[in-house]
């Protein structure tokens, strides 16, 4: 099977499935905990049912070199990655569900490009906390404050589901190799990868089509 991919993001991932352009978006989504708090991604929805295939579940968390907490934000220099980001999404939700002005942070509009760049930038001492991953966090020898995570998702809709070359991604998707893979990158938690899930009408994800699920090879 012959897959093209792009990275064009969460929105423009949506839109192309909105138009038919493509047979899956991959997106990241907050956690579910964050995700009603997203209403400006779920506004670009299809309005045909779509089902979300897990591939895995990334710990986002704050970085800094002196162990930050939330709560640290107003007092530190912070520094944001580009809006619309994974990274951003989760951060702008969490603030959402906390009632957080963004103007109460010291550095919130100072936009760098991705998690490596917010990693570099505190570091290197402009700047002292920011949001990444555990393992970007790792990498550049910074502590790391876990508060909230992203689900890595694969959006379809649902009437594909049925369609051969989706259940060949699927099983792919759920095949023990795959999540070796994914377990040896590090940083992904797998375990509900493969998992296929609908949105609530609360908008929340919660599991359905188990008899569509292929088995993995």
């Amino acid at each position: 099977m012959f897959i093209h991919a792009s990275n064009v993001g969460n929105i423009g991932a949506l839109l192309a499935l909105k138009r038919n352009s493509c047979h899956a978006a991959p997106m990241d989504l907050p956690s579910l905990s964050l995700l009603p708090e997203s209403r400006f991604l779920m506004q670009h929805l299809p309005e045909q049912d779509v089902a979300f295939i897990h591939i895995a579940k990334i710990e986002q968390g704050i970085a800094s070199r002196d162990g930050l907490a939330f709560e640290d934000l107003f007092n530190v220099r912070f520094i944001n990655t580009r809006k619309d980001t994974p990274t951003r999404v989760v951060l702008d939700a969490l603030f959402s569900s906390r009632g957080v002005e963004p103007s109460q942070i010291d550095g919130y509009l100072h936009e760098v490009n991705g998690p490596q760049a917010v990693a570099a930038a505190i570091r290197n001492g402009f700047a002292d906390a920011g949001i990444c991953t555990s393992s970007v966090a790792e990498g550049y020898g910074l502590q790391f404050v876990p508060i909230a995570h992203e689900d890595y998702e694969l959006a379809v809709k649902r009437e594909m589901l049925n369609d051969p070359r989706i259940c060949t991604l699927i099983s792919l998707i759920k095949s023990p190799i795959y999540r070796t893979i994914l377990e040896k990158t590090g940083g992904y938690d797998c375990s509900q990868t493969g998992m296929i899930r609908s949105l609530s009408e609360k908008n929340t994800l919660e599991e359905c089509y188990p008899g569509t699920l292929p088995a993995g090879p």
